[in-house]
């Protein structure tokens, strides 16, 4: 992505000059003073009393005294300037630590160091006292944040938008020799850079039914929701620093409040459900990142998740442009929205719903705006991030953005059918709505000024560059939609030994396997018999292997394979550390599975 193609010639606050206004020398003396201060303030303490996790929490307040200055500086520059503005929608944002990233951007670190030297602590100890926010969980997160970084860095005005999740994180243990997943409660002490703002909080509603009412003065629908449930969105923000330039940027986060915390009258008449059904709504909205969506409630939950911090940014980014601009209709003059991946789409209908319902502004106008304004990167083919919701679940929990869904889609229906007459195959894979579901991807592309692969290389996936895939989701779906939209062009493996012969009948060319480890010779006739029409014998063989394919995997990789081998007489050795010998009530299940499939005696 090319932010350049976002600002030009004034839009952009030159680096030089905001150092030459807004550089300060630092004051080691008065930072020791402040540390001291703020574990007594805090914590009623002595510094020699504190905790190391207060000693953490102190000097990150002390740090952030200096954050702050810069803070309002640079966003009095962004006022003075009125320079066009990115609001990065992502689910995710892997920012890392905050108090050692932020004091290498403030070019403080050493000085700091030896101001806690010389107090006697360690500025190491006292950074691993930090938990790493939990606002991401992987590789759209940290890119996400790689953004953030180099937007201030480079001296751009910029939002991120997300949600701040309680538990977005999760930690990893070893119990009995399995993976198990444990929350991540990484708020438990408190966040000192991030500040509360109440003040923007914004009301985002779900569900209901939309009334239609014609004004005669002005002849048009106005569209009136009612019957809804609503959460109040509030905004807490995080400095992101730019490298030895004094500029912060911001990273909102909207935590979920109820509105009423607690219906007493409810309460008293024994209705205790509904007495904090609204506190319960809130809760579960930003309690993890990516809750379990193979259930109908896990569905609704992340298309609450991802209309909620939409609706609330997008409010907030309006609300702000119009404090200096009157003419609604040239927020793409002052605005981009950039939709990180494909679960912040529902930003599209949203502006639509706010430009129209709100704004006052004709369908076309709204058009005009959304399409100019919004930007769609995608980050991956899989089915998972190109979302398609049910449209029984999207229309009944947003029925007003359905209905707005539902005029985008029939007006680029039209417009298809115009271009490729009769060519209703055509209409099938370009549509938003089709086959009972919403394709949101395409609702990205349809409505993106700007739309492009994570890098050069994904956006030519379906070209030259990519000439295999090893597939190891485990979701057959998945397999099915890659072929799909490389329409065959790729070869495709394999990654997971149960799944060869399903692969190999959507056109896969073999297998990446375990298995072949300890039977290639097996693996070898499998793939033959299929590729030689004899597709119930591959099958058989498929499922006579199960067993052995379960047991190979019963530990961890490759503590199985090499117990196998070492059952055969291969004499493979032992394992490195950290790895340890196989169970041995795992070995008897993994002998005899062996010897079912005559591979042992």
């Amino acid at each position: 992505m090319q932010y350049q193609d976002y600002m030009t010639g004034s839009d952009y606050y030159h680096l030089k000059e905001r150092k030459n206004v807004m550089s300060k020398t630092f004051d080691k003396e008065g930072f020791k003073e402040r540390v001291k201060e703020n574990v007594k303030t805090l914590y009623r303490k002595t510094i020699d009393e504190a905790t190391q996790q207060q000693l953490f929490q102190a000097v990150s307040y002390a740090v952030k005294d200096r954050i702050i200055d810069n803070w309002l500086a640079t966003q009095k520059q962004y006022e003075m300037d009125d320079p066009k503005t990115v609001y990065y929608m992502s689910m995710e944002f892997l920012m890392g630590r905050a108090l050692g990233n932020n004091l290498i951007n403030l070019c403080a670190y050493k000085e700091v160091k030896e101001a806690l030297d010389e107090m006697g602590f360690d500025l190491n100890v006292i950074e691993d006292q930090e938990p790493d926010a939990a606002l991401g969980n992987g590789g759209l997160g940290r890119l996400a944040a790689c953004f953030l970084d180099s937007l201030a860095t480079l001296g751009y005005s910029a939002y991120g938008c997300g949600i701040r999740y309680r538990y977005g994180m999760f930690k990893q243990k070893i119990e009995n020799g399995y993976q198990v997943e444990v929350p991540d409660n990484w708020l438990k002490d408190g966040n000192p850079f991030e500040l509360r703002r109440p003040e923007y909080a914004k009301i985002v509603k779900f569900g209901g039914y939309v009334r239609v009412e014609y004004d005669e003065e002005k002849k048009k629908n106005n569209f009136i929701q009612e019957g809804y449930q609503s959460v109040r969105a509030v905004p807490f923000d995080l400095p992101i620093l730019g490298y030895n330039n004094n500029v912060v940027n911001t990273l909102r986060v909207w935590d979920a409040e109820a509105i009423n915390d607690f219906h007493l009258d409810s309460f008293d008449k024994g209705d205790y459900q509904k007495a904090v059904e609204q506190e319960n709504l809130a809760k579960n909205i930003v309690d993890v990142l990516y809750p379990n969506d193979n259930h109908y409630a896990g569905k609704e939950l992340r298309l609450k998740q991802q209309y909620f911090f939409i609706s609330a940014s997008l409010q907030a980014l309006i609300a702000k442009y119009k404090k200096k601009h009157g003419d609604i209709r040239k927020l793409y003059e002052k605005v981009v929205i950039q939709m990180n991946d494909t679960h912040p789409t529902v930003a599209v209908p949203e502006l639509m719903r706010l430009l129209i319902d709100a704004e006052g502004l004709s369908w076309d106008e709204a058009w005009e705006v959304t399409s100019k304004t919004c930007a769609y990167t995608n980050h991956t083919i899989m089915a998972e991030a190109l979302e398609k919701w049910p449209i029984d679940l999207f229309s009944k929990l947003l029925p007003r953005i359905y209905q707005i869904v539902q005029e985008i889609d029939r007006r680029f229906v039209i417009q298809v059918r115009e271009m490729y007459p009769g060519n209703e195959e055509k209409v099938r894979k370009m549509a938003i709505l089709m086959d009972g579901q919403v394709r949101m991807a395409n609702m990205a592309i349809i409505a993106g000024f700007s739309v492009n692969g994570v890098a050069k290389l994904h956006t030519e996936i379906l070209v030259e560059n990519i000439v295999g895939v090893k597939e190891a989701s485990g979701n057959i779906s998945n397999v099915a939609q890659i072929m799909h939209l490389c329409d065959g062009k790729i070869d495709l493996y394999s990654g997971n030994d149960d799944q060869v012969v399903p692969l190999l009948s959507l056109g896969g060319l073999g297998v990446i396997s375990v298995l072949s480890n300890v039977a290639p010779t097996y693996v070898h006739e499998m793939c033959y018999k299929f590729f030689s029409g004899d597709i119930a014998g591959s099958c058989k063989m498929q499922l006579d292997a199960l067993p052995l394919i379960d047991a190979l995997f019963c530990e961890v990789n490759p503590i199985p394979v090499k117990a196998a081998l070492n059952m055969m007489g291969k004499e493979v050795g032992t394992l490195r550390a950290p790895l340890t010998e196989m169970e041995d009530a795992h070995k008897e299940v993994l002998r005899k599975a062996m010897a079912d499939l005559g591979l042992i005696q």
